[in-house]
């Protein structure tokens, strides 16, 4: 989560929270205290809480056996990566799995705007209401307040459930047999990150490299695909 503002939601602020959902538990990383902010170099030192959490989230995040879910996640993934980019393990994401592209994959049937959002995949597939009330609020203060951390925990747990009942659907089951994740590749992906600092607006040495640039007032990151 991060902050929204007057431009955009958050296009100029950092990442602020992180959660994550591991062997039906949720945490919340609290990366706006741990981390450095205004960091712009890749090759800035760390503190010693950030080399920690950075050893503590690379098999996480970096491990080709471990599935990062997320819902339409390349955008957060992509600042993550720019609002610390001398933090190692936002550099490298393996096997990361966008549960709403599974979903467009699996029920092609579904209309576009019934899936929009996970607020609506949760209702669709769940038959539960996702409260996103927290969604706009102010990311930045501290404390955080029991509305934003429950929001925040639910966000990331609800995901791997979603998932469960995408691959156990009937239609799922009639379609791929239980070989979902075999039959259709292009549904795991990987990120690797490389800072490139203010003044990257120039001339690119390989034009033709599958790549794209992701800006925010924080930084930049260059996004290469196909690893």
């Amino acid at each position: 989560e991060w902050r929204p503002s007057s431009r955009g939601r958050g296009s100029d602020s950092p990442i602020a929270t992180l959660q994550l959902g591991v062997a039906g538990s949720t945490f919340l990383v609290d990366v706006m205290s741990l981390c450095q902010p205004g960091i712009r170099e890749a090759d800035a030192p760390m503190t010693e809480t950030e080399a920690l959490l950075s050893d503590a989230l690379t098999p996480l995040l970096s491990r080709p056996d471990i599935a990062v879910l997320g819902f339409a996640v390349s955008q957060d993934i992509c600042k993550l990566a720019a609002s610390f980019p001398h933090v190692p393990c936002f550099r490298l994401f393996r096997s990361v799995v966008d549960v709403h592209a599974a979903l467009r994959t699996m029920h092609p049937d579904i209309p576009k705007n019934q899936v929009s959002s996970l607020q609506k995949v949760v209702a669709a597939l769940l038959g539960k209401r996702l409260d996103k009330a927290q969604q706009c609020s102010d990311w930045e203060s501290r404390p955080l307040t029991k509305a934003q951390i429950n929001y925040a925990m639910l966000d990331a747990a609800v995901l791997p459930v979603l998932l469960k009942a995408l691959v156990k659907s009937p239609a799922a089951a009639r379609e791929y047999g239980g070989n979902v994740f075999r039959k259709n590749l292009h549904l795991r992906s990987n990120y690797k990150f490389t800072f490139l600092g203010d003044d990257s607006g120039g001339g690119d040495a390989d034009a033709t490299a599958p790549r794209s640039n992701y800006r925010v007032d924080m930084g930049s990151a260059r996004v290469s695909l196909g690893l």
